[in-house]
């Protein structure tokens, strides 16, 4: 699967759409049309203004906000010449509907900005998805970084007992 291209041709009706709004079985009649064990991948695009935060707090970047991000996926910011990007790394340990938080940092972006996010979710097996709300806000490396680390140790602590 090829992001880049994905964006660049606006293309997602060739994707297969999964319905996911808050069901925890999205995947039940899929094994009546896909083979046991199929992966799915599928993008969510959203056009957006980057809206005027206020006064941004020295040492910060724009930004974006996931309060809730759950699957492997790689995150775009772009309007075609600039782009910001992360990577989501992993499904959550937890089943259900449990959605981690993320942000990652937009600094190539300013107020006013016209923009699209792109979430390219790879291999989906379960519910994954994004947990709404997803909102701008200002943000160091630093806070990110430490966010990361957070979800890592404590996804890292969901198998101490296995």
């Amino acid at each position: 699967m090829d992001n880049r291209k994905i964006m660049k041709e606006h293309q997602t009706e060739r994707w297969e759409h999964i319905d996911t709004c808050g069901s925890p079985d999205i995947l039940y009649e899929a094994g009546e049309k896909y083979p046991a064990g199929t992966s799915f991948h599928y993008a969510l695009h959203a056009g957006t203004v980057v809206p005027d935060l206020g006064e941004k707090p020295e040492g910060t970047k724009l930004g974006i906000y996931f309060e809730g991000l759950d699957g492997k996926a790689d995150i775009y910011v772009t309007d075609g010449v600039r782009e910001a990007h992360a990577h989501h790394p992993s499904d959550s340990p937890w089943f259900g509907h449990y959605r981690p938080e993320m942000m990652m940092t937009c600094g190539e972006f300013a107020p006013g900005d016209r923009a699209e996010i792109w979430v390219m979710i790879h291999d989906c097996g379960r519910v994954n998805g994004i947990g709404w709300p997803v909102r701008w806000i200002y943000t160091t490396d630093a806070d990110v970084k430490a966010l990361d680390e957070k979800t890592a140790r404590e996804w890292r602590s969901s198998t101490l007992n296995d």
